[in-house]
């Protein structure tokens, strides 16, 4: 997952990221249409999380994390597929991972992975120097999120959203985006109150971190990955909140 949250996908994958180059993107016929349905907002878009109509058919879909290093090997090819150079090294995904296995919820359907979300906590160091622009993606490593695997954590890093190219345009984005968020919400451990941080290099990545209540922290041109970073300061109330307001609700009470 190169950059954090833009909307991209190609030949074999479809790509839901922050940040991702113009490059790819305007080789994307699906670009428009996959923007639109996160930023539409219909009223019904979650009557349920766990089973959807993707792709034209019946899907049953569920979040839960990476459980081996298979799947994480074939969730990189998705990623890797889709960024190629851009996307970061399988040594760079095994590192995180091993240090912090609930960092990746994946949407599992019809027994493969159809879409992932990373949701990865990093230290205080780490974080300010992301806001403080000396910090790269790339910079992050599995030591600053080890600790986290039994402490709460208040900084959050969200290095994007993978799809298959066949659930682009389809309810995929949403169940992702609710199933995974409010699995995270619910078993991870969250101080609070907390901050995320993501990365946007596209104008619509801006437009949809704006939505979800993001601020831009710092233009492109001040940061090493030449990509803007935005930052929602939030408690779980209030964010559980704000994504109700966006059509995304919990499976709990």
């Amino acid at each position: 997952m190169a950059h954090a949250f833009d909307v991209a996908g190609i030949s074999e994958q479809a790509v839901f990221d922050l940040s991702n180059t113009r490059a790819i993107v305007r080789r994307l016929p699906s670009f428009q249409k996959a923007f639109a349905l996160i930023s539409r907002g219909a009223p019904n878009c979650l009557a349920t999380l766990r089973k959807c109509w993707l792709a034209g058919r019946r899907y049953a879909a569920e979040c839960s994390w990476i459980s081996s290093s298979d799947e994480l090997e074939e969730l990189w090819a998705i990623d890797n597929s889709a960024y190629g150079a851009a996307s970061i090294t399988f040594e760079k995904f095994l590192d995180w991972w091993r240090a912090y296995p609930q960092g990746l919820l994946v949407l599992h359907g019809d027994k493969r992975i159809a879409g992932a979300i990373g949701m990865w906590p990093i230290s205080e160091s780490a974080a300010e120097r992301l806001r403080n622009s000396h910090l790269k993606e790339s910079d992050l490593t599995g030591e600053m999120m080890q600790p986290f695997r039994y402490a709460p954590a208040r900084r959050w890093y969200i290095p994007g959203i993978v799809l298959r190219p066949e659930l682009v345009g389809t309810r995929a984005i949403r169940v992702l985006l609710g199933d995974g968020l409010c699995h995270w919400l619910y078993t991870a451990a969250i101080a609070s109150p907390f901050q995320l941080l993501a990365l946007a290099s596209l104008h619509e990545g801006e437009l949809l971190l704006a939505r979800f209540g993001f601020y831009c922290y710092q233009r492109a041109h001040a940061m090493p990955d030449g990509a803007a970073l935005f930052a929602l300061d939030s408690t779980r109330e209030e964010f559980i909140s704000l994504l109700q307001r966006r059509g995304i609700h919990s499976l709990k009470s």
